[in-house]
């Protein structure tokens, strides 16, 4: 714990494993630039928000994939993005079909429909960089591949996953980075905080129904 963090919350949010995937993604993995257009998944979860803001940060346009008016609403009046999608309702490969120049960079959270969504609106030598797969996390089935395959090929696609614990070596210069962020205003995160030991299943549950909007903490002070 660094004790210079004004909100302790935040070793679980900004300076924590959700600023690092965020910030890993990005800059190590699908390699975004200024001036890129990139696209997150799931941009009202903890590492969506977080993503959504350093891309801002590194100078591109950004857009958002979200579920309910409210998220969006969030993503466009708090983080200022250039675009969010909800994906509960709007038409999603039209949608993205209408971004000029094509989306440069994809940060998958997600997977499943979606990820096939996106890839036909992919720019020419684009990079996918994967995080998660909570399309298919409670599906029991053997998760099939993307029905646009093809995508990958015809538009010389790259696809990288990645995990924080293959990147722990650049621990110290992450996290003094999102810290300086950070202070400086430029990253928040908001907590869905639910109460009590003995409602962990609730919270955790949010993270499966997307009810929550930010990084999802328990709250033990009241046992």
């Amino acid at each position: 714990m660094d004790e210079s963090v004004s909100d302790p919350r935040q070793h679980f949010g900004v300076v924590g494993m959700n600023g690092w995937t965020a910030l890993l993604g990005l800059q190590e993995v699908a390699k975004a630039q200024k001036g890129d257009v990139v696209l997150i998944s799931a941009a009202a979860g903890a590492t969506g928000i977080l993503a959504c803001q350093i891309a801002k940060i590194m100078g591109c346009r950004v857009y958002g994939l979200a579920g309910g008016a409210a998220k969006c609403k969030f993503l466009m009046e708090s983080l200022k993005i250039d675009g969010a999608i909800d994906y509960k309702s709007a038409d999603i490969e039209k949608e993205l079909s209408e971004i000029e120049g094509g989306i440069n960079v994809y940060f998958d959270n997600v997977g499943g429909p979606i990820l096939d969504a996106v890839l036909p609106n992919m720019a020419l030598h684009g990079r996918i960089a994967i995080c998660g797969l909570i399309a298919t996390y409670a599906d029991s089935s053997t998760p099939k591949g993307p029905v646009r395959f093809d995508q990958i090929l015809m538009k010389r696609l790259t696809i990288s996953g990645f995990l924080c614990p293959d990147y722990f070596e650049l621990g110290d210069r992450l996290t003094a980075q999102l810290k300086e962020w950070l202070e400086e205003e430029k990253v928040i995160m908001p907590f869905d905080v639910t109460e009590g030991l003995e409602n962990m299943l609730v919270a955790y549950s949010k993270l499966f129904t997307g009810a929550n909007i930010g990084k999802v903490i328990v709250d033990l002070n009241k046992i």
